[in-house]
């Protein structure tokens, strides 16, 4: 499969591969074989014992629900954020003509953007003590001597 030249591009660029913490039991339910599933964990896991790859604990999906609150549905998955690495999916966009041009679902882009333009989310982050991470800041961390 893909899976093992993606985590090696990832180590030889020395760049964070996208890799979600999964168990047997999950990788199983999404149909991969049982010998190909304990291979897959125990690469991330030796990746991630040795320090060469970050693995994301969490996945928190907004974009799938309609727009409502955006700011305040934000500020809800703050507060509901386990203990780890989460790895946030959203798709900010600046309001006008073009999004809406190229992209159905530009009220959920635009509502995002202003979500993570408001000083508002800015209070909500300070107030959670969430650690905003880029992925940069791992890739950083990850090329140190």
């Amino acid at each position: 499969g893909l899976a093992p030249a993606y985590l090696a591009l990832g180590q030889e660029f020395r760049v964070p591969a996208l890799i979600l913490r999964f168990s047997a039991a999950a990788l199983a339910r999404m149909g991969i074989p049982p010998e190909a599933a304990t291979d897959l964990l125990s690469a991330v896991e030796a990746l991630e014992r040795g320090g060469a790859m970050p693995v994301v604990d969490h996945m928190a999906d907004l974009y799938a629900r309609p727009k409502g609150d955006r700011l305040g549905e934000y500020e809800a998955i703050l507060r509901g954020l386990p203990p780890g690495l989460t790895h946030l999916v959203y798709h900010p966009a600046l309001p006008g003509e073009e999004i809406q041009s190229i992209a159905d679902d530009w009220p959920i882009r635009v509502g995002d953007y202003e979500a993570f333009s408001s000083p508002g989310l800015r209070q909500a982050i300070e107030r959670s003590g969430v650690r905003v991470l880029e992925y940069r800041a791992l890739r950083d961390e990850m090329r140190r001597p």
